[in-house]
Order: structure tokens, then C-alpha cells, then sequence
């Protein structure tokens, strides 16, 4: 929050301060350092630095010691927040999809379902909804530089952040949020796979605000997007939302990882949510998960950071000690308590993982493939699908 207000009486000699080109004088006020930026201008008013920042929605006031009141004002969640992309995935429940003609295996994410942006292109943009460049960082594998090298082009070299291998999910969050909290341990994260189909991105995106705020009354909450389905998958791992625990965050009432069809049925007519493996935290909660679910992970991760001179080469060692570690498995089922969930309306969202998924977001979008494609054989339509994703 930034504080905002007016006062009286107050004399240039009574405190430290700046005088700027502009000649008004000002003092820095550092509270929370790293996270918020307050600004105390001479000039009648308290106001949030940058400037423009000082119409934002007053949501109260509290009293100042000028005698006045100062007003509360709702910073906006892209000011303090990073993105996780996770793209080190080998994709090979898609391998016949993605495979070039020379015999090249092409994860999903590099490439694209209509001949435009990537899927990791999509993904990026999707983060800078709610974080600037700089504080998007990508994990890619070392094995793929060949295919992220050129698409992660715009972004700082020190942002893509490269795993000597792919070893889970659980590690290709931990490296990124490690070095977050090094550089803003006060920090909102949200974290997006980067193989993922959205139609109605201004949906998702709302959602994702939703769960950002949701943080602000429970910081040590970790809120999952959970998506309203369109069919009983039993592909998906399922989400129960139970009541409102703050704003749009849902208390979790069952969790159930890919259940048999006949389940899956019953969840869908329960009402409950498809879990999209998108979520919301502050890095705080997200380490403390680690520490209470995988401390030996955490614990080899951070031994590394603090030596200081940690390269590729002390990285591909601890990597090639690592057993693989599911993000989903192996940390969150174990902190179930921590849990929250946000309802996303439906939005077209598909994780693509499987080729019936491709054909599916594919006839949606296209509107050419005939209604009774859904159920043909897949094997009849490999060529149609072959030729659609293009590997870039």
C-alpha cells in the first residue's frame, strides 16, 4: 500500500531532506524495503512515488502525526510481483505431434498450434500482464538452448534461468524462487506453465488478479487456479472448492489427482474445478512449503546460493544428484492446510497434454473441422494435427 494524505505545520528544518530540480523538497520514507516506495513531497500532500500513482482507489484512511489523516491507497499487483514460466518440459506425450521431418524431437512449448508466437511466446506475454520483463524469469533446460535461444531473445539474459536438466517440477520451481527471494523476499509470485492453451486470456487474467489479491488478507495462503471444466476429464487432477475464505479464494475441500472416468463424472456434476497447475503466492509461503514438505531439496538448493560462486558446472552437480520431484506430488499434497483455490470461469483453457487435447482446441478454434471430429479416432487425424503445430 502506498499512504497518501495532507498535513499542516510542517517546517523544511524538521527532518532530513531533498530538494529536487523542481525545487520541492522530499524525503524518502523506506517501509518494507524492496517492496513499497513511499514518498513524503513538500508540497501539501503525502504522495506515492511515481506520481501518477496517486489516484488509485482509497481504500481508508489512518491518522498521520501532522494531525491530519492520511488515505490508504490499493497498489496495483503488477507493482510487486514476479512470474515463474516453466518451460524445461520434454513433452513426449506429444512427441508425435512435434517431431520435424529430419527426425527432431521439438517440445511442445517451442512450438506453435497455428504457424504464430510459440507457446512459450504466449506464455511470456501472459506473465507481463502482471510482471515487467524484468521480473519474468523463464526455466528452460540446457538441452533445448537450441529452440529457447532465439525466442527468449527479448528478455535479460540473466532471467532464463537454465537447468543443466529436467529433474520435476519441484526443482524447476525452487531455482527461480530462490533467487526472487534474494532480490525481493517480499514478493508475489505467480507461476505458468508454459504448454498451455488459453482462448480467453481477459478471463484468465482476472482470475489470476483475484488470487493476487486474495494474498494480501492471507500472505501465507499458496491459491490455485482452479478451471470450470467442460467435459468429465479423467486426464485432469480435480479440485472440491469449499467456502470462501477471502475476496474470490475458495478453502479446498478434496483434492483428487486423475480419478477413473466414472469419478470424474461425479466431480463434474459436483461442480468441482479442473486443476491447472497456475497458481499464486507470496515466495515466502512458497520456501516454507519446501521446508515443510522436501527441507533435504530445499536445504541442497540453498547450500548452493550460499556458496557465492555457484556455476554451471555446481549446478550440473547438484542436478546430477537429484531424484525427479513433482511440484503437485511431492510439495503441495503435503501443505494441503496452505491451500487455496480460485474458480476460473471457463476461458477455453487446455494443457495439451495429449493429442486428443490438440484436436480438440484445434476444431474449437478453427470452427473447420466437422462436429463428429471429437470422435473419430485420433489416428486418423494425426496428419491434420502434424501439419497445424508447427515446430518453430
Amino acid at each position: 500500500m502506498f499512504l497518501a494524505g495532507t498535513f499542516n505545520d510542517w517546517r523544511p528544518d524538521a527532518t532530513p531532506m531533498q530538494l529536487d530540480a523542481e525545487g520541492t523538497w522530499s524525503v524518502p520514507l523506506e517501509l518494507e524495503p524492496g517492496r513499497y516506495e513511499y514518498k513524503f513531497v513538500v508540497d501539501g500532500e503525502w504522495r506515492a512515488a511515481p506520481e501518477s500513482r496517486a489516484d488509485l482507489a482509497c481504500t481508508g484512511w489512518i491518522p498521520n502525526a501532522f494531525g491530519t489523516m492520511n488515505r490508504v491507497l490499493e497498489v496495483p499487483v503488477e507493482a510487486r510481483t514476479w512470474a515463474i514460466v516453466l518451460a524445461g518440459g520434454e513433452g513426449s506425450r506429444l512427441r508425435t505431434l512435434t517431431t520435424t521431418r529430419a527426425g527432431v524431437s521439438v517440445p511442445k512449448q517451442f512450438c506453435s498450434l497455428s504457424g504464430g508466437p510459440s507457446l512459450l511466446r504466449q506464455t511470456v506475454e501472459r506473465a507481463a500482464a502482471f510482471a515487467p520483463r524484468e521480473r519474468i524469469l523463464v526455466v528452460v533446460s540446457a538441452a533445448h538452448r537450441s529452440f529457447w535461444r532465439r525466442q527468449l531473445a527479448d528478455l535479460p539474459t540473466e532471467n532464463v534461468v537454465v537447468q543443466p536438466e529436467n529433474r520435476g517440477t519441484a526443482p524447476g520451481i525452487l531455482l527461480p524462487a530462490l533467487r526472487i527471494r534474494g532480490e525481493d523476499p517480499g514478493a508475489d509470485v505467480v507461476v505458468l506453465p508454459s504448454d498451455h492453451y488459453v482462448a480467453d486470456e481477459a478471463t484468465l487474467r482476472e482470475a489470476f488478479r483475484g488470487a493476487l489479491r486474495g494474498l494480501r488478507s492471507d500472505p501465507a495462503r499458496i491459491v490455485l487456479l482452479g478451471v470450470t471444466p467442460d467435459a468429465a476429464d479423467s486426464q485432469y487432477g480435480w479440485i472440491v472448492p469449499g467456502p470462501i475464505i477471502g475476496g474470490a479464494t475458495h478453502a479446498i475441500d478434496l483434492f483428487v489427482e486423475k480419478p477413473p472416468a466414472e469419478r470424474a463424472a461425479e466431480l463434474f456434476d459436483r461442480g468441482a474445478l479442473w486443476s491447472s497447475f497456475l497458481f499464486a503466492c507470496q515466495v515466502s509461503s512458497l520456501l516454507e512449503a519446501f521446508e515443510l514438505s522436501e527441507p533435504c531439496l530445499l536445504r541442497a538448493f540453498t547450500n548452493e546460493s550460499a556458496r557465492g560462486d555457484a556455476g554451471e558446472e555446481r549446478l550440473e552437480e547438484l542436478y546430477a544428484k537429484l531424484a525427479p520431484a513433482d511440484f503437485s506430488r511431492d510439495v503441495l499434497a503435503h501443505v494441503a492446510h496452505r491451500l487455496g483455490v480460485v474458480a476460473v470461469p471457463p476461458c477455453g483453457w487446455s494443457d495439451l497434454g495429449t493429442p486428443e487435447r490438440v484436436a480438440s482446441v484445434l476444431s474449437a478454434s478453427s470452427g473447420k473441422l466437422r462436429s463428429g471430429a471429437a470422435r473419430d479416432p485420433i489416428s486418423k487425424r494425426m496428419p491434420i494435427l502434424a501439419r497445424a503445430i508447427t515446430a518453430l
